[in-house]
């Protein structure tokens, strides 16, 4: 399947392009359909990024549990694993009586990158567009 080929992250565009590459015609319902069942069946995951306007997804059954920070601005993804965060999650579950069955943890920030540019736009001198006429 050209979902499970796919090594990291995907959007929509990404396989759009994958299953042109293969010559395989397609109507997005169909394909929203199929991530929807393939994401109940557990098999897929949904990451949201862009202040939750882009999708992103990966495989859930090809890599091992791990978290995600996700960068607000341009929609950049870091994955990460924490054994003292699953444990902290694990204690607050079986403290309110709960079992985890599954969890997805997704932390939203601005990465170095887009802070330094908007420190760098903000500190541009002004525009002389608007000349003062005296």
């Amino acid at each position: 399947m050209v979902i499970y080929s796919i090594d990291g992250h995907f959007d929509l565009d990404l396989l759009k392009e994958r299953f042109k590459e293969m010559g395989v015609s397609f109507h997005f319902t169909s394909i929203f359909r199929l991530l929807n069942i393939l994401i109940e069946a557990g098999m897929l995951e949904k990451i949201k990024t862009n202040s939750h306007r882009k999708v992103a997804y990966e495989c859930s059954i090809c890599r091992q549990h791990h978290d995600h920070i996700v960068c607000n601005d341009c929609g950049q993804i870091v994955e990460f694993h924490n054994n003292k965060i699953e444990e902290l999650q694990e204690k607050e579950a079986l403290d309110h009586g709960f079992e985890i069955l599954y969890h997805n943890l997704i932390i939203t920030g601005i990465c170095e990158h887009c802070r330094a540019r908007k420190k760098n736009n903000r500190n541009r001198a002004p525009s002389n567009v608007v000349k003062h006429i005296n």
